[in-house]
């Protein structure tokens, strides 16, 4: 028979049987109201498309999930975790067939020895696990697994329960095979049957019962707990990590506000302020939060005693979900009501708490289970621009006055944003519009004294290969980024759509690059010729901006960080340098904006390697693990009161190494460590450097021969 009836009937009889249905009956309903409320809490949150890109998700499923890449970064806790995942698919399988014994059938399979020898070895591995979790907890107490908001007895629950479900099973299976001597086989039901095998059947099977309700009862408790607590992450996770962004959406941009100008005068919200402002999957993303804390303990504004825990940015946009869901979806969230409820901006989450981020990454980075940090305190920060009157760092209203008149930070003239190049004979692209290759200068190289160094350096370098490139001067306009970041959605379109407009009277527009093609192709002769056109930057944010984010508004770029470039010509053979010319000992700081937001570590160390010949001695926070320099999110123009200095904290970590020199690759992160190493007190003895001006002073010892030249 395919269904063939248990050895013993856990039940007892039909009376114990019907009791045992209205109890699973009871559980299930009372979790499948819980569900029900959760989903209708999610449908709160703004429309999303996340359902797109199905193969991608499929994959993303089966390495986060099934394969759980992303709890395996931290090899002790993620093993542990790994087994307990796997350990609690093969439990529910199991209790599957403990549910159908007490309906007096079982499942064919998961009935059998083969079954219950992988069953066994997944209880020892998931009580491994267990002792390696209580350990943490109780003992070690690692600093990120602390909360403000949840008590800890609630994981100890958790780790309770799961010790029951095991320990009630190891039961089952010790006195089923004392009741049936040794019939009903398993490896633990042997080894811990066998001393109560002289017991008789009788006690034995009464024991057996007793072990089965014990079960029943703790995982149907179980199940109607886990919605209800902070562990909700087991069954949200798995969703999270399949509607993840997917790659073919750009990590380093933020979401775009459309239609900015009509939600003003619809008096439309522009930012959030309240739980329903945000998208579904941002919600979720407070369902499926594990409360590791793996983004407290790469946060560098934490780290240095800023008031952010990013761990409990996402709690409380969930806490607060569940506060003010219930009114919502009764209708009586009204704004008369608002001062008897705490708000989320400025209650739940303090406007300190929010200018603290330098939106680095790191937390978004390193979550295992994909939920983004930084968009939702952008999308805060958003509130407090847009919508509030002056809630925002006092220092941060010139920033946007100056970008608003003059187009660049500060109170200089933007037609004076070519004089640095004077002299170097760099053209302009409005006397040479057909040339192919734009380098973007960008704010800090155009008006930054220091700046205006690296700069110089990365055109001599583009010389020095004999690439045909020119610059917009005055017709370039910042691309917005730290307006954007700070929360002014506004001032950033402006600003790019400036910034398109200009680039597409150029064809360097992608998108209608191609469009031009097809017309050509359809009718030859009544459009001019498309050229492949490229655009360099210097600084990794106006990289990210102008490659990422300027796609939004229909400006597709071919964007190059200058250190891909210059990695590029040497790769060529149209720049050669003096291999081991600089004998210092060197290190290499990742900038946020082209490393962990845009993956580009390789390059700037194959170029180091090269005209080094110590190489790059790495900082302890490295590539994907790097530590900010603390200028991002618009921060370098923001002051730093609380704590110390994060400028400071990398420097210090650059110094550790006992290196000369701190090679660096972003005009934010000079200004940064230069202002860190002064406060140290080595600016003789240790320096930053930009890698165009390390390139270009070993080109100055080392000419370039005349006859190489850059192969369009």
């Amino acid at each position: 028979m395919f269904f063939r009836a248990p050895t013993i009937l856990p039940t007892g009889n039909i009376i114990g049987a019907i009791f045992f249905g209205v109890v699973l009956l009871g559980a299930w309903t009372a979790f499948g109201l819980r569900i029900r409320e959760l989903v209708r809490l999610l449908r709160l949150g703004q429309p999303e498309n996340r359902l797109d890109h199905l193969g991608e998700r499929i994959s993303f499923f089966l390495k986060g999930v099934l394969g759980q890449q992303g709890v395996l970064r931290n090899p002790i806790p993620g093993l542990a975790h790994f087994f307990t995942f796997w350990g609690f698919i093969i439990l529910q399988i199991d209790a599957l067939n403990l549910w159908a014994n007490g309906f007096n059938f079982s499942l064919p399979l998961v009935s059998s020895s083969a079954f219950a020898v992988i069953l066994d070895v997944f209880l020892v591995f998931v009580t491994l696990a267990l002792i390696v979790f209580a350990y943490r907890r109780v003992i070690q107490r690692p600093p990120e697994l602390a909360s403000q908001t949840h008590d800890p007895k609630d994981g100890l629950i958790i780790l309770g329960l799961i010790f029951l479900v095991v320990f009630t099973l190891v039961g089952i299976e010790a006195f089923a095979f004392a009741a049936t001597g040794g019939k009903d086989w398993s490896p633990l039901g042997a080894f811990f049957g066998t001393p109560f095998l002289g017991m008789g059947a009788a006690g034995a099977t009464v024991l057996y019962r007793a072990f089965w309700w014990a079960q029943i009862l703790t995982v149907l408790g179980f199940l109607i707990y886990i919605p209800r607590s902070k562990h909700l992450h087991l069954m949200a996770t798995p969703f999270n990590v399949f509607l993840q962004k997917s790659e073919a959406q750009p990590a380093g941009a933020l979401p775009l506000i459309p239609d900015i100008e009509g939600r003003f005068e619809r008096e439309e919200n522009v930012g959030v302020s309240q739980v329903n402002q945000f998208t579904w999957k941002q919600l979720l993303d407070g369902y499926a939060c594990t409360e590791c804390g793996r983004c407290n303990s790469v946060c560098p504004a934490l780290a240095t005693g800023k008031p952010l825990w990013p761990k409990e940015v996402i709690i409380g946009v969930k806490e607060q979900l569940f506060a003010d869901g219930g009114l919502m979806l009764a209708g009586q969230y009204t704004d008369a009501s608002d001062e008897l409820k705490l708000p989320l901006v400025g209650g739940r989450i303090q406007d300190e708490t929010l200018w603290s981020c330098t939106t680095c990454g790191g937390c978004v980075n390193i979550c295992p289970v994909n939920i983004d940090h930084v968009t939702k305190i952008v999308d805060m920060r958003r509130h407090l621009v847009m919508e509030e009157e002056g809630r925002f760092p006092k220092e941060v209203a010139p920033l946007f006055t100056n970008l608003e008149r003059n187009n660049n930070p500060w109170q200089i003239r933007n037609d004076t944003r070519a004089e640095w190049a004077q002299d170097l004979g760099v053209k302009l692209m409005q006397d040479a519009p057909e040339c192919e290759i734009l380098y973007w200068v960008g704010c800090m190289g155009s008006f930054d004294q220091r700046n205006r160094k690296v700069a110089t350096a990365f055109v001599k370098v583009l010389q020095a290969a004999h690439v045909n490139f020119a610059i917009l001067g005055p017709e370039e306009s910042c691309t917005g980024d730290p307006a954007r970041r700070i929360g002014n959605e506004y001032l950033w379109q402006t600003l790019a759509q400036q910034n398109i407009e200009v680039l597409n009277g150029y064809g360097f527009n992608r998108r209608l690059a191609a469009f031009n093609a097809e017309a050509e192709r359809a009718a030859p002769g009544t459009v001019a010729p498309t050229r492949k056109r490229l655009i360099l930057a210097t600084c990794p944010h106006c990289f990210n901006t102008i490659k990422n984010e300027y796609p939004q508004l229909g400006g597709e770029y071919t964007v190059m960080h200058h250190t891909q470039y210059i990695n590029l010509l040497i790769e060529t053979g149209k720049l050669k340098l003096p291999e081991g010319f600089d004998r210092r000992k060197m290190t290499y700081h990742d900038p946020c904006y082209i490393g962990r937001w845009n993956g580009i570590y390789d390059e700037p160390r194959r170029v180091l390697n090269v005209i080094n010949e110590n190489g790059v001695t790495e900082m302890e926070r490295t590539r994907n693990r790097s530590f900010c320099c603390g200028g991002g999110g618009g921060r370098v123009w923001m002051e730093e009161k609380v704590g110390t200095r994060v400028n400071h904290a990398r420097v210090q970590e650059a110094i550790d190494t006992g290196a000369e020199t701190l090679a660096a690759a972003c005009p934010f992160c000079i200004t940064m460590f230069e202002d860190g190493i002064t406060a140290k007190g080595k600016k003789d003895d240790f320096k930053v450097e930009d890698l165009a001006e390390i390139i270009a002073r070993a080109l100055e010892e080392a000419p370039i021969s005349a006859d190489v030249a850059l192969a369009e």
